[in-house]
């Protein structure tokens, strides 16, 4: 049985330039070399998208934060996700089985942390493993930007990796890695 991916980082408002040319395939150049260009066709969107990841981010919160201070210029204001499995296992997924596991993900992410939240959810096929990569604005229900209600302690992230190996990794023959490894990915 092949483990579940599901690794998240945070980033702070203006730095997203290069995770949307990546994201998006808007360099001509591939500069990792991991992009099969030939398969660039293939990715597909579950969320429509307005605009950079930035300028996605800023009219999130300008439509939806409701706190009575100014954010401050170091505040997390998306939390980055790339959502996969183990090589072998997610190979093993046909065209329709990897756009059923998308919209899992997406349904997911979206019980838990709001539709609204979800900015981008991209489908890579054209690397060498399938993933999807997934942003979230974390705003609260009450209008907070608060990455740490999301996913801002070590215990919810844990949680969120079991979470996500119970809902969607077992469908798709996929286990959660070993807990408390010390491993970065």
């Amino acid at each position: 049985m092949g483990k579940t991916v599901c690794h998240m980082d945070k980033a702070k408002a203006g730095g997203s330039g290069g995770l949307t040319h990546h994201i998006d395939r808007t360099q001509q150049k591939d500069v990792s070399g991991n992009i099969n260009q030939s398969k660039s066709h293939e990715n597909f969107e579950l969320v429509k998208k307005t605009g950079t990841i930035d300028q996605m981010i800023k009219e999130r919160i300008s439509k939806g934060y409701q706190g009575k201070k100014t954010i401050r210029k170091d505040a997390v204001t998306s939390q980055r996700f790339i959502l996969s499995g183990s090589h072998d296992a997610m190979m093993k997924l046909d065209k329709l089985q990897l756009m059923k596991w998308a919209k899992d993900n997406y349904d997911f992410f979206e019980a838990k942390y709001g539709k609204e939240n979800i900015i981008r959810a991209t489908v890579h096929l054209d690397e060498k493993t399938p993933h999807m990569h997934l942003i979230v604005v974390p705003l609260t229900k009450d209008g907070k930007l608060s990455a740490k209600e999301f996913t801002g302690t070590r215990e919810k992230l844990k949680q969120l990796q079991t979470d996500y190996a119970q809902n969607i990794g077992i469908k798709y023959g996929l286990e959660r890695g070993l807990k408390d490894t010390n491993r970065k990915h």
